[in-house]
């Protein structure tokens, strides 16, 4: 059989070389594929298409090179680096606080992104103001890049602060307020960032606070609002401000 398979393989190629497919030629009537994409573009709504925000952007916006390596722009307050706030008169090493903040974001990785995650190198940290929306939490971002140099990553550490459904619901059955939001985020998206994670760590306060960590901007879509219709503008506008109703099992644990 194995012979018969291999004979009738090498008839076809005799049949139909590999240089008669460079031979081709498309069919007179053949319409222009970038013609094609364009005329789909069209009837497509173009707000909804770009991808404004990414981790390559987030370097480039917010970290600067120093004498050979990157490191985070000083920005008072919106970006200020950990090297500015770190007390001198604190018996830790700056370094040293840091790789315990790491290790323990890491331990709670899945084991592949765990590897991928030790393949990287720290670099620079740095405290960063957050949007509206989290007035009052605390966020840090965390700079690394692979083990060549390269490849740099930027890591978004927000504080994560008790649900404010617990006064009705009660208490999340998960201990680090962080794991809640990143269980909820599993859950809940098709694909989560892959160095989504949580920490427990204790601040430059003395106090301990929770955390979730993923990757700053990724792939973080955003929608011209200049370009909007009136009615897609309407649909928009309800989309992000629809609130859950009845008793959803996914905000009872997660919310």
């Amino acid at each position: 059989m194995a012979g018969e398979s291999a004979e009738r393989g090498r008839a076809a190629r005799r049949e139909s070389p590999r240089c008669a497919h460079g031979e081709w030629s498309p069919a007179p009537d053949r319409p222009d594929p970038i013609a094609v994409l364009q005329a789909q573009a069209a009837t497509r709504l173009q707000e909804l298409v770009p991808i404004r925000k990414t981790s390559l952007r987030a370097v480039k916006k917010l970290t600067e090179h120093a004498d050979g390596e990157l490191r985070f722009r000083s920005v008072p307050p919106l970006l200020v680096p950990f090297r500015e706030l770190f007390d001198a008169a604190d018996r830790r090493d700056e370094s040293e606080y840091v790789r315990e903040l790491l290790d323990e974001y890491a331990a709670n990785l899945e084991e592949d992104r765990r590897y991928l995650f030790q393949t990287y190198r720290f670099v620079d940290v740095a405290r960063k103001v957050v949007g509206v929306r989290s007035v009052g939490t605390r966020a840090w971002v965390f700079l690394l890049v692979a083990r060549d140099g390269k490849d740099p990553i930027v890591l978004r550490a927000k504080e994560a602060q008790a649900s404010v459904l617990e006064p009705n619901l009660g208490a999340s059955e998960f201990e680090n307020h962080g794991e809640r939001v990143v269980r909820g985020q599993r859950m809940d998206q098709a694909a989560a960032d892959i160095f989504l994670s949580w920490q427990r760590s204790e601040g430059l306060d003395g106090k301990e606070h929770d955390f979730y960590v993923r990757q700053l901007w990724d792939w973080k879509a955003s929608i011209d609002l200049s370009r909007m219709t009136c009615p897609g503008l309407h649909a928009y506008a309800r989309a992000v401000t629809r609130e859950p109703t009845g008793a959803c099992p996914w905000f009872t644990r997660f919310g």
